[in-house]
């Protein structure tokens, strides 16, 4: 075994000579034993549940592929089912990414409104060459935002979660 370098080498089976011997010389020591003889349909009825049915070596294999394939089957579903979220833990994560996105249209909102202020009043001193435009246009789109903001908090809470 220590020359297999993949450490698969089966055992040897005993061949018929093998057998026969062995046979022998439990035949021998029996003799030695001074036991009853058996009747010869006794004898004939033990070999023929000694025998036992016989196994083609490709109907072994089939059935053990047939197993294996069988138990790979189970061990995904098991695998499926380990893995699959409960609905409580959905509805948390669906109650968790609401809010995420409840707060970032907020933020947005707060954020955005003021911005787009000053790129409209910039417009406006470019079209009109003055300088108060981008302080006007922030101030209205800041009130805007938080006012929108505060608007839509308060529509969300008086809905039901």
């Amino acid at each position: 075994m220590a020359d297999d370098p993949g450490g698969t080498e089966k055992p040897k089976l005993p061949g018929d000579e093998d057998i026969a011997a062995r046979f022998e010389r439990i035949r021998d020591q029996l003799k030695r034993l001074d036991l009853p003889e058996l009747p010869e349909d006794e004898i004939e009825r033990i070999q023929k549940q000694a025998t036992g049915p016989k196994f083609a070596q490709d109907d072994v294999e089939s059935k053990l592929t047939e197993l294996e394939s069988r138990a790979q089957h189970a061990k995904g579903q098991f695998q499926t089912a380990i893995n699959r979220p409960s609905p409580k833990s959905l509805d948390e994560s669906n109650r968790s990414s609401r809010g995420l996105a409840f707060g970032m249209m907020i933020a947005y909102m707060i954020m955005g409104l003021p911005m787009a202020g000053v790129g409209i009043g910039a417009l406006i001193d470019w079209r009109l060459g003055t300088v108060m435009g981008k302080g006007i246009g922030v101030l209205a789109g800041a009130v805007l935002g938080v006012t929108m903001a505060i608007r839509v908090i308060n529509e969300n809470a008086n809905k039901p979660s």
